[in-house]
Formats: structure tokens, C-alpha cells, sequence
């Protein structure tokens, strides 16, 4: 199918009556990394194709103790961006091993998670901070918990007819830390084939406050599983804990076999990535009680 129009709308009012009229043949372009790409290789089509360039999504502001990024905002700003670096320092380390920086200055935090790929660094960390959307259209407005917004590979909650405009990031409750481990056996700047995102808090009796795990790349979406977390919580984080929890991620993950390693290795290798992140978050949140 031949493009037969291509919009850049000056006005979110625009680009969005344009897409409630023509939505299912539209295609919108953020960045672009990925979608020319596709487009050019034949293996998606779009009659129209909508920029989103000209609607002003490109912001970092820190409001009511939360950060909030317009969906338009280079993964670069973000990972050099001094109130990302000091509120959500998580967030940038994990977005300055995003490819290369050639490519994080075109990409757009929006783009990325609207993509919705599996092998991809962003969405595990920001699941694990229980991240909001907010996505409107000429019906309204609605926002979604990132953890809801993936349903399979490539695929969101998201409507033909709807944008997302921004991305709402709260810091980890005081106290806790934070990590991310992405695991590829050559260069940072390829995507994971697994990716482990950690938050421990330790309690001040030296126990285990909170504990959450999220597992990139494992499958569909992103892993999360919030029954076997609070397993640890009360608890001493030591080999048994670790191992015990590791196991519930290895198990309910759905990772496919590919040319970067069979699904029993990449099982293997949650079973090794979970506890290793958790530990390393549980050294950063003690490092915050010093």
C-alpha cells in the first residue's frame, strides 16, 4: 500500500480529528526509528501517516512529586536531563544503555513504549515504578498504569483513533533502591535479550520492607509478579528468598527460542538475573539508610 498523505498537525486537536477520521489507515510517527524502517522493508503499511512532531510533547517538568514527560521527548534528553538524574536516577541509567546515542536523539520515550517490543530497556523499569499514561483522542481522555497498557508483543491498549501524550514517573518510596540489569552477550547498545529491573527497601530491623522484580524481554510484556514479591517482604533477602522468587520468574516467563539463545537458557539466566538485581537494589537502598 502506496502513502497517499502524510500530516504534521500543528495542534493535538488536529492530529487527533484527523486520526478519529481515518485512524485504522494511520499511522503515527514519533521518532521514526523504527517505524521508517518497517515501512521501508514492506512488513507494515499505512495509507497516512501523522507526525507528531509540531504539538509541543517534547517537555520534562517535576509536578506534585512526580516527573512528568511529554511522549515527544528524545530518550537522550531524558538520560542527560539534570531533574531526571536527581529525582529518577534509575530511569536515566537505564535509558543511556538504549542503542547508541545517534539513535536515542531521534527516539522518543513515547515512541518506544507505544511500540510496545519486547526486547526493549525502557518499559521494564518503568513498569516497575508503576509509570501512568495519560492517552487521548476526540472522545477524551483516559490514563493507564504502564503495567496495563501492554497486552502482547507489539501490541498496547492503545486505539487507532488515540495519542499518547505523556508518561507520569514517581520516584521509589524513600529509602529503596533500585537497579537494572540488562543481559546481552555482546554490546550494551543491543537490545537485551533479557532485562531485570529490581527495587528493594530494607525495613530498619533489617528485614525485607518491600521487594518488587519486573522481567523485560522474557515474553510478551513485561513480568511482573506482585503475589510472589510480597513473599519477601518480612523476610531476611538471603540465598533461600532469592532463589525461591527466582524460580516463580523463571517459571512464568515465556521466553522463545532465537538465534541469541535457546528458552531453557534464558529460563537459566532469570534464575541467575533476579536474584543478582535484587541484591544489587538491596546494596543501593542500604547504602540510602548509611
Amino acid at each position: 500500500m502506496r502513502i497517499l498523505e502524510y500530516r504534521a498537525p500543528d495542534t493535538l486537536e488536529e492530529a487527533l480529528e484527523f486520526l478519529a477520521q481515518h485512524g485504522p489507515e494511520a499511522r503515527i510517527s514519533a521518532g521514526g526509528t523504527a517505524l521508517t524502517i518497517l515501512l521501508k522493508e514492506g512488513l507494515i503499511h499505512a495509507a497516512r501517516l501523522v507526525s507528531l512532531e509540531r504539538l509541543g510533547l517534547d517537555y520534562v517538568t517535576w509536578q506534585n512529586g512526580a516527573l512528568h514527560v511529554g511522549a515527544m521527548t528524545s530518550l537522550q534528553i531524558l538520560a542527560d536531563h539534570p531533574v531526571v538524574s536527581e529525582r529518577v536516577p534509575i530511569l536515566a541509567e537505564v535509558l543511556k544503555q538504549v542503542a547508541s546515542r545517534r539513535i536515542r536523539n531521534v527516539a522518543t520515550l513515547g515512541g518506544n513504549v507505544c511500540w510496545a517490543e519486547a526486547a526493549s530497556d525502557p518499559p521494564a523499569v518503568l513498569v516497575l515504578l508503576d509509570a501512568e499514561v495519560t492517552i487521548r483522542s476526540a472522545r477524551g481522555e483516559r490514563r493507564v498504569r504502564m503495567r496495563d497498557l501492554f497486552l502482547d508483543y507489539f501490541t498496547t491498549t492503545l486505539e487507532s483513533d488515540e495519542i499518547m501524550t505523556e508518561i507520569k514517573v514517581s520516584p521509589p518510596s524513600p529509602g529503596s533502591g533500585v537497579s537494572y540489569i540488562k543481559f546481552t552477550p555482546q554490546s550494551k547498545a543491543d537490545k537485551p535479550v533479557l532485562g531485570v529491573a529490581a527495587l528493594a527497601r530494607p525495613a530498619e530491623n533489617g528485614a525485607c520492607a518491600e521487594a518488587r522484580v519486573v522481567v523485560g524481554a522474557a515474553g510478551p510484556a513485561p513480568l511482573a509478579l506482585p503475589d510472589a514479591d510480597s513473599e519477601a517482604r518480612g523476610q531476611a533477602i538471603d540465598g533461600g528468598v532469592l532463589e525461591r522468587l527466582a524460580e516463580r520468574y523463571a517459571g512464568a516467563a515465556q521466553p522463545v527460542s532465537d538465534s541469541r539463545g535457546s528458552e531453557s537458557y534464558k529460563r537459566d539466566m532469570i534464575r541467575v538475573l533476579v536474584p543478582r538485581a535484587l541484591r544489587q537494589a538491596w546494596a543501593r537502598g542500604g547504602e540510602l539508610h548509611d
